[in-house]
């Protein structure tokens, strides 16, 4: 009987070493962060999917699409008066990467070109425009 409980206690401990192991995995990969940060912002969660994008770029910075919803996020705070030239800044900065890795993005490419041209920096849209 003793053998019996410690071996229960033993498979019980494996599983649960498992489930920590898989919950790890889980977070590390991408499309964990991004679920929640589209989910949040269907339900316009801004905040929540902020925290969810800025876990996902810290985590995979080169995501294109989260640098392409961060960014559009600050522009957001930045447009509503809520935000400071930092975030407009940031915004900028994660549009950029945005558009280094997705380079067919015409819409992204031509937005990122009025926004500089807007900032009176028509150096920094030249790369745009092409």
């Amino acid at each position: 009987m003793l053998r019996l409980v410690v071996r229960l206690f033993l498979v019980l401990i494996l599983i649960g070493m498992l489930l920590v192991a898989y919950r790890t995995w889980d977070k590390e990969r991408p499309d964990y962060y991004w679920d929640r940060a589209q989910a949040a912002l269907e339900v316009d969660d801004a905040e929540s999917a902020k925290i969810h994008l800025q876990n996902l770029l810290a985590a995979h910075p080169q995501h294109a699409q989260g640098n392409l919803a961060m960014g559009n996020l600050l522009l957001a705070e930045a447009s509503s008066g809520s935000a400071t030239a930092q975030s407009q800044h940031q915004a900028l900065q994660h549009l950029s990467k945005a558009a280094k890795e997705l380079p067919d993005d015409v819409q992204l490419h031509k937005r990122l070109m009025v926004i500089w041209l807007t900032l009176d920096q028509p150096v920094r849209a030249l790369p745009y425009a092409v």
